[in-house]
């Protein structure tokens, strides 16, 4: 009678051997100096090279634009040019955003104002309370379960309120917008564009969004819409450093003794660019597309 044990012996070392001499080979094939990866070869698709930090390469005399250079906010360009920065700070950009805690109040309340609105099968109300605002959103259709109401307390309010404002509520660094806006020109609270609220009642925000209404966030490598805290690192508003570059270096020098002489390269001043330049300034938020594609 055969050995079970010697019958599984004979067939598995045979196999064992052939993988052996199958790997030997694989390797000396690969590891001689002749062979040509697939990668490598006259059939290899080409690669871009990675594109280069336009802030090391470019050719410019400004020095603040280079990596490492801080921010400041506009508190420390008011010491020198309250008149400029108080003119800002009355135009619409720089008023793009603010903490509803301590946000101008433009908006309205009541049936006037449409604060409860009905949206397809759901209804959306505008609370206001003394320290926040809260948006709340009820399902009022047919469902074969109970959907529970939401209740987003609002943190940021986007927009001047010359067309009208989006709000953003934040959940454990992450950023949403809310699908209700206040639409200034008609004085009323409705559903904000784009929103499906079959599909969401929320909508991520990007740190893509965020560039372009406020000064400066921080987004968390790795993930869409979540952000490290505090949010607003410094102020809320788009402030002077969007157009004029970070000020650390130039704040420094100007608080040094001494007259400046000739122009100054510690901090980006428009009026000395190329016309092509001071309008690539505008265009970082200006000029929109169907679509954005990366290069």
């Amino acid at each position: 009678m055969l050995n079970p044990a010697s019958v599984q012996l004979r067939v598995v070392l045979p196999v064992l051997a052939t993988l052996a001499i199958v790997v030997l080979v694989a390797t000396w094939y690969f590891s001689r100096s002749d062979v040509v990866p697939p990668e490598q070869g006259p059939d290899a698709v080409a690669h871009d090279p990675p594109t280069p930090d336009p802030r090391l390469v470019f050719d410019t005399p400004y020095r603040n634009v280079k990596p490492g250079v801080g921010y400041v906010g506009d508190a420390s360009c008011a010491g020198c040019h309250p008149q400029i920065t108080d003119s800002y700070h009355a135009h619409p950009m720089g008023r793009s955003a603010e903490l509803v805690s301590e946000a101008s109040t433009l908006e309205k309340y009541g049936a006037a104002a449409h604060s409860t609105f009905k949206a397809g099968s759901f209804e959306l109300q505008v609370e206001q309370k003394p320290s926040e605002q809260v948006h709340q959103i009820r399902f009022s259709g047919e469902a074969p379960l109970v959907v529970p109401e939401l209740s987003l307390p609002v943190r940021v309010a986007i927009g001047s309120g010359t067309r009208g404002r989006s709000y953003l509520t934040a959940e454990h660094g992450t950023v949403w917008q809310t699908p209700i806006s206040w639409f200034g020109p008609q004085e009323r609270w409705d559903l904000s564009p784009g929103f499906k609220l079959g599909k969401s009642v929320k909508r991520a925000i990007t740190g893509d969004c965020l560039y372009c209404h406020v000064d400066h966030v921080d987004p968390v490598p790795g993930t869409d819409n979540q952000f490290r805290e505090p949010l607003f690192p410094g102020q809320v508003a788009i402030g002077c450093e969007r157009c004029h570059g970070p000020g650390e270096l130039h704040v420094a020098e100007r608080s040094l003794p001494g007259e400046l002489m000739g122009m100054d390269t510690s901090i980006v001043n428009p009026k000395h660019l190329s016309p092509a330049l001071q309008l690539a300034i505008c265009e970082q938020c200006h000029l929109q597309g169907e679509e954005r594609v990366n290069r």
